[in-house]
């Protein structure tokens, strides 16, 4: 038995994996749609900038609309909420596999 190395752990309850999975691809889809909820806010407020208004945004993303404009912006956000929601795809996947697994 080495130091750090666990020989029974084949045989030890860590937990089921099937709430974990679950559990992160709900997180995920929510995150998901607050990025394309943040996507829609941004896209919209630099809309009202154009029209004349004044708003308040974050320094960052001033910069991004100054060099690329307001789609890139909204871009930017919605596919960070793709990404959310393909993490969200795999993680029920994974969870679709461990749940017609025998333990």
């Amino acid at each position: 038995m080495g130091l750090g190395k666990n020989d029974n752990e084949d045989y030890e309850y860590s937990g089921s994996p099937k709430k974990q999975y679950i559990v992160n691809t709900v997180l995920a889809v929510l995150l998901a749609l607050l990025m394309f909820w943040v996507a829609n806010y941004f896209y919209n407020q630099l809309v009202m900038y154009e029209k004349g208004e004044t708003i308040h945004i974050q320094d960052i993303v001033y910069m991004i609309y100054l060099l690329a404009g307001k789609w890139s912006v909204a871009a930017i956000f919605m596919l960070v909420g793709f990404g959310f929601l393909y993490a969200g795809y795999t993680h029920f996947k994974k969870y679709q596999e461990v749940k017609n697994k025998d333990f």
